[in-house]
């Protein structure tokens, strides 16, 4: 099984195959763009309900579940660039 990119505007997700699985789910956001962010918001949200999911994000030093809606709002804001 080879590694798979899916590009949505904004944003790309790679997935990592292990044997018949995926094993990690990779992500690069490259704007701040509210709707392309909430387009990315969409496909991690997706990719949860089928597997409870972790954001570990080394460039901003986050981690959370993808489940706790405090911790993804406060990461997607962070991704949006915007000042609290």
């Amino acid at each position: 099984m080879h590694t798979a990119t899916v590009s949505i505007k904004g944003a790309s997700l790679r997935f990592e195959p292990a044997g018949g699985l995926v094993k990690q789910i990779w992500f690069e956001c490259g704007t701040e763009n509210s709707e392309e962010l909430s387009a990315l918001a969409r496909a991690i949200l997706a990719i949860d309900a089928l597997a409870e999911s972790v954001i570990a994000d080394y460039w901003v030093d986050r981690i959370g579940r993808v489940r706790d809606q405090a911790f993804l709002k406060s990461y997607l804001h962070e991704l949006s660039g915007e000042e609290t």
